[in-house]
C-alpha cells in the first residue's frame, strides 16, 4: 500500500515515546530537546543516530499503527526493526508514518536518523535566526492505533447568515480504508454546547470505500443560534465524530470548536462582523536552556502572559506553533496568526480551544 502523506486526528489513547532516548547508542538525549542543548554539535553531512524500544501491544492486532513527529530538524528518516518506514525534510512540520508492516507484538527497535542544515533548514534560515545549528526531535513523539478503516482527516468550517445569528457547520472528512475488503463507512456527529447539552446529532449519507482508497465527504449542518467565539468570549463546543462501519462504531474523536467568521474590509479584520482591533507581538519558540525545544509548560507560560498583557494576537516567528501551545481544556481569549509559509514551516495549523488562527478563508483544520 502506498504511504499517504496525512495527520489523522489523534485518538484519545496515544502513546507518548517522550523522555530518555540513546544517541548512537550509548549517550542519553531528552526527547523533545535540542541535541545542541544537550552539549552535542550536528555538522553539515553528519547524522545524529537516534534510538529507543517501543512497545507494541498484542490487543492492536488488525489494526493501522501510526508513528507521529510533531518537529524534527531538519531532516529525518525513520527506521523500525532495521526496516526503514520513512522519511521528511521539514524542521517544524509534524508528519505522519505507518508502521504496521514493520513492527510485531511487544518489543520493537526505533531508530531516527536526523541531518541538520538541509535545504529545508537553509530556505527557512531555521540555524540562521536561532545562530546555532537547530538539530534533533524537537517536540513530542506519539504512537497510537487505528482502525483498519479510520478518519484520516477531519476539517470543521463555520459561517454565518446575513445577520451573524444561525450558522452552516461544514464539516470535510475522509475517511480511509486501509483494509484487503470493501467497506460501507458513514460518519455521525454530536456537538455538545459547554453545559453537555446536545444541541445537535446527525448521521451521514453511507459511502462505499474501495481497498487502500480515501473517501471525501462534505457534510452541511445547520446550527440555530450559536453561542458566538470571539476574543472577549471564546465561547466553545464540542464535537464528538464517530466513523461507523458496516453499522458498527469503530472510532471516535472529539475536538473543541468555537463558531466563528472572520473577514478583512478594507482595512479592517472583522470577526463575526464586528470589528476588532489588534494588539499582539511576534513570537518565537525559544528558551536559554532548551532553545527552539518548548514545553508544554512554558508554552502555556507564554500564553497566559500575553492574556495578562491584554494582548490578542500572536504572530508566530517562523513555524508553525506546537499543539500543546494553548491550553486544550480550557477557553483563551486570544488569536494566533501564522507568517507566510517557508519550506522549513507551514500554515497548516490545527487550532482548537479559545486561541485560534486568524484567516480570511474562515476555515480552521482540527
Amino acid at each position: 500500500m502506498a504511504q499517504l502523506p496525512r495527520l489523522s486526528p489523534r485518538p484519545t489513547d496515544v502513546v507518548s515515546l517522550d523522555g530518555v532516548w540513546k544517541l548512537h547508542g550509548k549517550y542519553n538525549v531528552k526527547v523533545p530537546g535540542e541535541l545542541a542543548m544537550q552539549g552535542f554539535v550536528l555538522h553539515e553531512g553528519e547524522k545524529a543516530v537516534y534510538s529507543r524500544p517501543i512497545e507494541i501491544p498484542a490487543m492492536w492486532n488488525k489494526q493501522r499503527i501510526k508513528l507521529r513527529f510533531d518537529a524534527v530538524s531538519s531532516h529525518a528518516t525513520v527506521l523500525v526493526n532495521g526496516v526503514k518506514v520513512g522519511e521528511h525534510e521539514g524542521g517544524f512540520v509534524p508528519f505522519e508514518l505507518d508502521i504496521t508492516q514493520a513492527v510485531r507484538a511487544g518489543s520493537n527497535e526505533l531508530k531516527v536518523e536526523v541531518q541538520a542544515h538541509t535545504v529545508s533548514d537553509y530556505l527557512a534560515c531555521t540555524s540562521q535566526y536561532a545562530a546555532h545549528t537547530v538539530a534533533g526531535i524537537l517536540r513530542k513523539v506519539t504512537l497510537f492505533a487505528l482502525p483498519e478503516t479510520n478518519l484520516a482527516d477531519l476539517t470543521v468550517v463555520t459561517r454565518f447568515d446575513d445577520k451573524y445569528k444561525d450558522a452552516i457547520l461544514q464539516i470535510t472528512t475522509l475517511a480511509a480504508n486501509e483494509s484487503d475488503r470493501p467497506v460501507s463507512a458513514e460518519v455521525r456527529f454530536t456537538l455538545n454546547d459547554a453545559s453537555g447539552r446536545t444541541v445537535l446529532s446527525c448521521t451521514g449519507k453511507p459511502t462505499g470505500i474501495a481497498p487502500a482508497a480515501i473517501e471525501g465527504q462534505l457534510h452541511e449542518i445547520p446550527v440555530k443560534a450559536p453561542k458566538h467565539w470571539n476574543p472577549e468570549q471564546p465561547n466553545l463546543y464540542e464535537l464528538k465524530t464517530e466513523l461507523l462501519v458496516e453499522g458498527k462504531v469503530v472510532e471516535t474523536t472529539f475536538r473543541r470548536i468555537g463558531f466563528r467568521q472572520v473577514a478583512v474590509k478594507g482595512n479592517e479584520l472583522l470577526v463575526n462582523g464586528r470589528s476588532v482591533k489588534l494588539r499582539g507581538v511576534n513570537r518565537h519558540d525559544v528558551h536559554p536552556l532548551t532553545g527552539r525545544s518548548i514545553s508544554a509548560a512554558l508554552n502555556r507560560q507564554d500564553a497566559q502572559i500575553f492574556r495578562d498583557a491584554n494582548c490578542n494576537y500572536v504572530r508566530t516567528s517562523h513555524y508553525p506553533r506546537p499543539k500543546n501551545s494553548s491550553t486544550r481544556q480550557t477557553n483563551w481569549d486570544c488569536s494566533w496568526k501564522a507568517k507566510p509559509p517557508s519550506p522549513g514551516s507551514s500554515i497548516m495549523h490545527r487550532p482548537s480551544g479559545g486561541c485560534g488562527i486568524i484567516k480570511t478563508r474562515n476555515s480552521c483544520r482540527i
